[in-house]
């Protein structure tokens, strides 16, 4: 959800990169490395797992890199397949992943039943690729949909942001900034939490320009 509206939670704090802590709590859970390999392993599994992302993006392609570095301090093995968009989404619609690298982009106003409903848990080509189920959650955003008070509105989304940090569904990594660029004879330019309304700009008069007409 939008950074820049009420509906975000800034208060919320969000958990600090510990490699330390992260590789006791593994071991809390069994995870050692008995062979010496240098990747972690429990009952004679190894904890490697692989990451699918889109291939030809440099964003995604610098982010698991650093990713994988990370996690091979503490002893998790990451690979990263990269794949063409149509294969990606096919295998991410049959969840056919062990992890992935996705977006979303989301209106003001966002509706979150499209992505973390149960509904769509156990449908292949839904939008609840990650398979998330909370009975809360469920209650939250069903309830969002048919409420018009909007502190009721804010008091719902931030439980139900509460709700995703807690059981990690997602690994939110970053929101990406933009850049607009307008010609300076534009006027009636605002800003909004979704970026400008291009309907709202005008050119005054006398700043008109237009295109010669070219003789066939």
């Amino acid at each position: 959800m939008f950074y820049l509206t009420d509906y975000y939670d800034k208060n919320l704090v969000c958990e600090q990169h510990d490699p330390a802590q992260a590789k006791r709590l593994l071991a809390e859970a069994g995870w050692m490395d008995t062979d010496g390999d240098g990747v972690l392993d429990k009952g004679g599994e190894r904890f490697s797992f692989e990451l699918a992302t889109t291939a030809g993006n440099p964003v995604a392609e610098t982010i698991s890199t650093v990713y994988r570095e990370e996690l091979a301090k503490i002893g998790v093995e990451m690979t990263i397949r990269q794949l063409d968009w149509a294969a990606f989404l096919k295998k991410v619609q049959e969840w056919s992943f062990d992890a992935c690298m996705l977006g979303w982009s989301l209106d003001v106003e966002s509706d979150e039943y499209q992505i973390f409903h149960s509904s769509g848990a156990g449908q292949k080509g839904s939008s609840n690729h990650v398979g998330f189920v909370n009975a809360e959650a469920d209650q939250l955003v069903e309830r969002f949909r048919v409420t018009f008070e909007r502190k009721k509105r804010i008091e719902m989304l931030r439980r139900f942001q509460e709700i995703i940090q807690e059981e990690q569904p997602y690994t939110f990594l970053f929101s990406q900034k933009g850049r607009v660029a307008v010609n300076k004879r534009i006027a009636n330019i605002r800003f909004y939490a979704a970026g400008p309304e291009r309907r709202e700009w005008y050119v005054p008069a006398g700043e008109e320009r237009y295109a010669r007409e070219v003789a066939p």
